[in-house]
């Protein structure tokens, strides 16, 4: 039985998928579906997951959706609320400089997100509350130049996070807090950083990886 479906390099949206073709679908248990460069909008996308996910009758394992090299500008309230399975988002190379607060509501089981190459400058505390399962989060190559203490504070499965290429100059006290005791890989390479309180990363118990190259740090405390 069919149990993986993945419709990358192809046209085919949920108006090309006839409904005596359904029958082809009841086992499936992973969708993947990779749109690059074709200028569909996020709502259509998501709607195709959705087919998929109606005709079968297995439970539903994981969704991915990778949407890149597109023009999506915005990620609007609740605007995934549909593919709650959803588990892989991967967004880069598209024009985003608009999160909402609630646009990964109900996404109890995402695991990864990779938003770089966009044009995000600010993140709401909040938007990420509800990824407790969230791993991997790529705010890489965008504009951001400060991040709220209280942003990653609900991210507690995470273990990797980067940020690099961005406007960042400093890190308020709290930013990398208790929540994150499971990430092991940080990057914030070429930023603006120019100094690092000693307890920026203490509670960071299993970091292995921390990547700083291209800041304009001066000195280290000895405690950092």
């Amino acid at each position: 039985f069919l149990r993986i479906v993945e419709i990358s390099m192809n046209n085919l949206l949920v108006c090309s998928i006839k409904p005596d073709a359904a029958f082809l679908f009841k086992n499936v248990a992973n969708i993947k579906i990779k749109i690059s460069r074709g200028g569909f909008s996020l709502a259509e996308i998501i709607e195709t997951a959705r087919v998929f996910e109606q005709h079968s009758v297995s439970q539903i394992e994981s969704i991915s959706l990778l949407v890149t090299y597109n023009s999506l500008d915005i990620l609007s309230e609740g605007v995934f609320e549909r593919v709650p399975n959803l588990q892989e988002l991967d967004l880069r190379h598209n024009k985003i400089g608009l999160v909402d607060r609630d646009a990964f509501r109900g996404l109890s089981r995402l695991r990864e997100v990779n938003l770089l190459n966009n044009k995000i400058s600010e993140i709401c505390p909040g938007t990420f509350d509800s990824l407790m399962r969230l791993q991997k989060l790529d705010l890489s190559w965008n504009k951001i130049d400060a991040v709220h203490p209280l942003l990653f504070r609900e991210l507690t499965d995470l273990r990797m996070l980067a940020l690099s290429i961005n406007r960042l100059r400093t890190i308020s006290e709290g930013t990398f807090g208790a929540a994150l005791v499971n990430l092991t890989e940080l990057y914030l390479d070429n930023n603006q950083i120019d100094s690092l309180d000693p307890s920026t990363f203490s509670c960071l118990l299993n970091l292995e990886e921390l990547c700083l190259n291209k800041n304009e740090l001066v000195a280290l405390h000895q405690d950092t």
